[in-house]
């Protein structure tokens, strides 16, 4: 049953795209949140299967999981990673941390996972653990270019409460709360070329993604 129930989502969630796109969602690149809280959830090598029967090409974690990995592997799946939030500032207090980090959950993966983003955080800005996503963002970075990964992006995912004026689109600004880390955040993915994402993994500007 479990697996009907998560099978008759999947299928709800593209024909509302389809809804939405109309005629071009046969070349529409699909994606979808995996989330993983729940009981009874189907295991990740069926998720995958899925993913693959409704021509799902993208996937979104929130954060390492290693069975949802090793499903992944020469799945042709491309894979946005998160890290939690919790464990930010831990990654931002020393390179080497966030060296263990991806030794840890994408270095035995990188020849069979197909990488596309490493979120930083979700949804944390403004925040107590927001003042480390920069420091993060530049510590994996600079292991990603250590190992030659440039088409790996890092970024993190806002929500659009950040934005205090969004319309007209000339005058659009950020709230007092989140203005300044949000310059931080947005001179690191000007420099990197990597775009800042919000909770459904729309892009909110260019860069590196499409």
């Amino acid at each position: 049953m479990k697996t009907y129930i998560f099978h008759a989502l999947i299928v709800l969630a593209i024909t509302l795209l389809h809804h939405q796109i109309g005629a071009s969602a046969q070349n529409f690149d699909i994606g979808l949140n995996y989330g993983m809280l729940g009981d009874n959830l189907p295991k990740p090598t069926e998720v995958v299967k899925l993913y693959q029967k409704y021509g799902i090409g993208k996937m979104r974690i929130f954060a390492p999981d290693p069975a949802t990995l090793e499903a992944l592997r020469n799945s042709n799946i491309e894979l946005s990673m998160g890290i939690a939030n919790e464990l930010l500032p831990t990654l931002a207090a020393s390179e080497a941390n966030a060296e263990r980090w991806y030794n840890g959950f994408m270095a035995p993966y990188i020849n069979d996972v197909i990488f596309s983003y490493i979120t930083v955080g979700n949804e944390i800005v403004p925040g107590e653990f927001a003042q480390y996503i920069v420091p993060v963002m530049r510590n994996l970075q600079t292991i990603l270019d250590e190992n030659n990964l440039a088409g790996i992006r890092v970024s993190t995912v806002v929500a659009t409460s950040v934005l205090g004026t969004s319309y007209p689109p000339s005058q659009g600004n950020f709230t007092t709360d989140a203005r300044a880390t949000m310059i931080d955040i947005l001179k690191f993915l000007n420099d990197t070329s990597s775009p800042l994402l919000d909770q459904c993994l729309s892009l909110f500007r260019g860069g590196g993604g499409s």
